[in-house]
């Protein structure tokens, strides 16, 4: 992941859950960020965000498809400095979409674009209009691990 800092250190608590049954599947990614202070006392309190989606995975012959309907919330109650809350920074929103996930062997290439379904008022007069996220993956050969399955003798 790469992401701009802020000059804090910070922690992030990740999971990632999938279900499925036939070619239908689930998805979801809680994510619980631990926010640091910077040397100008300034903190973004720590923050929630879960992703959810549902999909289908369509064989097409060496490529898998896999369309699908997503949603998305964030919460985090906004910036402190010197142990103050500065107004309008906190933010709470949800939003939903579509997206498609293609792989072709060790590759995939994901894309999907979501629109806040609810969004808190902050006062600050920023708002989400539309996300779009787009994303390329490559795989490492499973026999490269360090730590593998034995296989039955």
């Amino acid at each position: 992941m790469i992401q701009t800092g802020t000059g804090s250190t910070d922690f992030i608590l990740y999971a990632n859950y999938q279900a499925g049954w036939r070619e239908w599947g689930i998805g979801m990614n809680p994510v619980f960020k631990f926010n640091g202070t910077n040397s100008f006392h300034e903190r973004v309190e720590h923050s929630q965000t879960v992703f959810f989606s549902l999909f289908r995975k369509l064989n097409k012959g060496k490529m898998n498809l896999l369309p699908s309907l997503q949603a998305y919330w964030e919460n985090t109650s906004g910036i402190y400095r010197r142990g103050e809350w500065l107004p309008g920074t906190n933010m709470q929103s949800a939003m939903a979409g579509a997206g498609i996930d293609l792989f072709i062997k060790n590759i995939s290439f994901n894309c999907n674009a979501m629109w806040p379904v609810y969004e808190a008022d902050n006062v600050s007069g920023l708002e989400n209009r539309m996300r779009l996220m787009a994303g390329l993956t490559w795989f490492f050969s499973q026999s490269r691990f360090a730590l593998q399955k034995s296989s039955p003798s």
